[in-house]
């Protein structure tokens, strides 16, 4: 191969990504218009969609159905002996959103079965989603004396205190 088709080579290639990359550019920047197929699917998921809230937020969960929740609430401060009332009030809490409230019925649950490893790491997601990093890190760490294997408790217990660290980068 001689010099000059290494240069015309070199050149050619160097030409072909400058070509790619305006392209690419150009194409990013203006966007590629929907076809109507596609535009269709989106007015029909756009119809499905749950509510979102003032704040960006989409609302508690379609699923949870309100009568349910302040039933199974109504039941559980009725009966605050009953265990199992207690952690189904704390869960559809949980599940609604209602992290405060779903704190207030796992801790009557915690309070009459306390090695209840369930309820441990329900009182750990709620207090970790409240954004209470300190209490979450003392729920997760009394569910890992449990069961210290369970990685997915074990990440959320390191996540409390990446989030909980005074040190944090805002």
């Amino acid at each position: 191969m001689s010099k000059e088709n290494i240069l015309f080579s070199v050149v050619g290639v160097l030409l072909g990504f400058i070509v790619g990359f305006a392209f690419a550019n150009t194409v990013n920047q203006r966007g590629i218009a929907p076809t109507a197929q596609a535009a269709q699917l989106a007015a029909s998921l756009l119809l499905d969609h749950p509510p979102i809230t003032g704040d960006g937020v989409a609302g508690a969960r379609p699923d949870v159905a309100t009568t349910a929740l302040r039933e199974t609430e109504k039941l559980a401060s009725d009966a605050r002996d009953n265990f199992d009332a207690q952690v189904k009030a704390g869960e559809l809490n949980y599940e609604a959103r209602h992290y405060a409230e779903a704190i207030n019925f796992w801790t009557r649950a915690n309070r009459l079965r306390s090695k209840d490893y369930d309820v441990l790491v329900g009182l750990g997601n709620a207090c970790y989603d409240a954004e209470q990093f300190e209490s979450a890190e003392k729920w997760y760490a009394a569910a890992l004396a449990k069961k210290p294997d369970v990685v997915e408790v074990r990440t959320d217990y390191g996540l409390t205190f990446v989030n909980f660290s005074p040190c944090r980068f805002v």
